[in-house]
């Protein structure tokens, strides 16, 4: 339906794995005990891999659906809006560590009508605002541009001052992520800014 989106594991995803029975069973045979307890180690590990890997792909899969669910409108809307979701939110979800879930989506890729997104796209972080729930990347970089555009051009705002400023207006942002804004936008620095 319209308003459905459905999420399949490729084959690609799944390594391949081979067990070569019939050199297992022409060496059961053999009456040396350091033959049989390789063998049992190896029918041992064999097994283990092929449930890791099994374990593996349902987790990913798992990510996925959660991910597909909780970003839908990404995937149904033309804007493709994200909103916020954090790895802790999913191992929450899945009561999983954090690191499984950075594992499972490293370096996995998701394919769909308009593109290819490597899975850690899917995570934003949200600009917790203090006042009014959570503020969005677009909403702090509107604030940071309203300041720049009221600051005096002899005096041009460092990206410190800005901070400083809007943490005024309990949004506590890092002069880093100010200066990344700022980038984004392409403003200028506040030395490049300075009109004598």
């Amino acid at each position: 339906s319209k308003n459905d989106v459905q999420l399949f594991l490729t084959q690609q995803s799944k390594p391949e794995i081979a067990f070569k029975q019939q050199y297992y069973e022409k060496f059961s045979d053999l009456p040396d005990q350091e033959v049989q307890e390789f063998l049992r180690q190896k029918k041992l590990e064999y097994n283990n891999l092929l449930h890791d890997l099994e374990q593996r792909g349902m987790t990913i899969l798992r990510v996925g659906q959660l991910i597909v669910d909780y970003q839908k409108d990404f995937f149904l809307k033309a804007a493709h809006p994200l909103k916020p979701l954090l790895l802790r939110d999913i191992a929450h979800q899945l009561n999983l560590h954090e690191s499984t879930i950075s594992r499972a989506v490293n370096g996995k890729y998701l394919k769909c009508d308009f593109g290819v997104f490597e899975l850690k796209s899917f995570f934003k972080r949200g600009i917790n605002e203090t006042v009014n729930g959570d503020l969005s990347i677009e909403e702090a970089q509107a604030q940071i541009k309203a300041l720049i555009a009221a600051e005096d051009p002899a005096h041009p705002l460092s990206d410190n001052k800005i901070a400083k400023l809007l943490a005024q207006n309990k949004i506590f942002l890092s002069r880093r992520t100010i200066a990344k804004y700022r980038d984004e936008m392409q403003i200028d620095s506040s030395t490049r800014r300075k009109k004598s």
